[in-house]
């Protein structure tokens, strides 16, 4: 994890920029000791945590907003220490990557699937491709169709698109997110093949699991017709959960098999076939047709609010069934400038963001929630609270 230790001095003033990187405010919170720094880089925006241990600082990157590129964060520290003239006590910044953001054109956005076309090309989606060996040898064989890769894991993310630009791969689009949260943005009867291979099996916390009842049903409308979901594993509790959630969805053409060749494994494969582990294989086959998700709805809060307004979201925990929005302390930029930690969604699947409060105005920060159900009820629910 990138950070720097260093000696406890006055911070220097903000904004403050250096090359690409726009240093924009410091948020505190003093009951914490802990200080919030707000860095631009580029179009991205994102959060370092400085806390005060005594005598020192310990400055990394805030979790929740962070890049998906590590060079990002690794440059912003240490752009930040040359800036205060830090004298290091521990860091572990040595940038390798003259270039460290990763490039646009194949790291995408959730947000850009949201008005992604239906496109000429077939268009398939592996969750969680890790070393990507399975997710690029697709690409490179099947050059006439488009690959959308989801991952979470950020030195897979970036090693596969050093990949992907060293042999100039053209049909591969990552995604930094959630998968379960993902499919609520695609269009309906859109996508070709779906594959999951050897998802964690999460057995202690089932509730993080990729496949779910709502994660099924998702999959159904965003399936073409004969499109097709693939789920592989060696974990022969994932593979009997699997199937109690495709017979409570009510899915009942699932063919499955045991020790099924394919073309390329990945090598966790490799490594279970030299373990003799069995691989469990499910194909299931979508058979419908699904009406279009309409959503015309924006992420807006009205103007004019007040401090008072926004301070009553401080601590504030609200529980409606399986939702629930938990808001944590308020950060003072300024008298009328505050930034509030929030975590959202239903119990299964989550985000967590920030509030942002300047100028009699609210928005969220870094970026705007995705466009699901969940998420469009608890803004709603936000609003509510705030003109009460």
């Amino acid at each position: 994890m990138p950070h720097i230790l260093v000696n406890k001095q006055e911070l220097i003033k903000l904004p403050f920029r250096k090359d690409d990187y726009l240093f924009e405010f410091y948020a505190t919170y003093d009951k914490k000791k802990l200080i919030l720094l707000g860095v631009k880089y580029k179009n991205n925006s994102f959060l370092l945590e400085i806390k005060d241990k005594e005598n020192n600082f310990l400055i990394k990157y805030e979790k929740y907003t962070r890049p998906s590129s590590v060079e990002i964060i690794k440059n912003a520290l240490k752009y930040f220490a040359e800036l205060n003239k830090f004298t290091y006590l521990k860091e572990n910044i040595n940038t390798k990557n003259k270039n460290p953001f990763l490039d646009e054109n194949i790291l995408k956005e959730p947000t850009f699937f949201e008005t992604f076309t239906k496109s000429d090309r077939s268009i398939s989606i592996e969750i969680g491709f890790g070393t990507g060996r399975h997710l690029l040898h697709l690409a490179k064989t099947n050059s006439t169709k488009l690959y959308i890769g989801i991952e979470i894991h950020k030195t897979s993310i970036e090693q596969v698109i050093r990949h992907i630009k060293s042999n100039n791969i053209l049909n591969i689009l990552i995604v930094d997110f959630d998968a379960r949260l993902f499919l609520e943005l695609l269009k309906s009867n859109s996508i070709s093949e779906i594959f999951i291979h050897f998802p964690v099996p999460w057995d202690k916390n089932i509730m993080r699991r990729v496949v779910d009842k709502e994660f099924l049903m998702e999959t159904t409308r965003v399936l073409k017709k004969k499109g097709l979901l693939e789920i592989r594993t060696d974990s022969e509790n994932y593979y009997n959960y699997c199937i109690a959630m495709f017979n409570k969805v009510g899915i009942k053409n699932v063919s499955i098999s045991k020790n099924k060749e394919i073309q390329i494994i990945s090598k966790y494969e490799e490594r279970w076939k030299k373990m003799n582990k069995n691989i469990f294989t499910l194909r299931f086959i979508n058979n419908t047709l699904s009406k279009e998700k309409k959503i015309n709805f924006d992420f807006n809060f009205v103007d004019n609010f007040t401090v008072i307004d926004f301070l009553k979201l401080e601590n504030k925990k609200i529980v409606e069934g399986t939702i629930f929005i938990n808001f944590y302390y308020i950060f003072n930029i300024n008298d009328s400038n505050k930034i509030i930690k929030v975590s959202f969604g239903d119990f299964n699947r989550s985000e967590t963001m920030f509030l942002r409060y300047s100028s009699k105005k609210i928005s969220y920060y870094p970026k705007l929630p995705i466009k699901t159900s969940t998420n469009i009820l608890i803004h709603k629910k936000i609003i509510k609270i705030l003109t009460s």
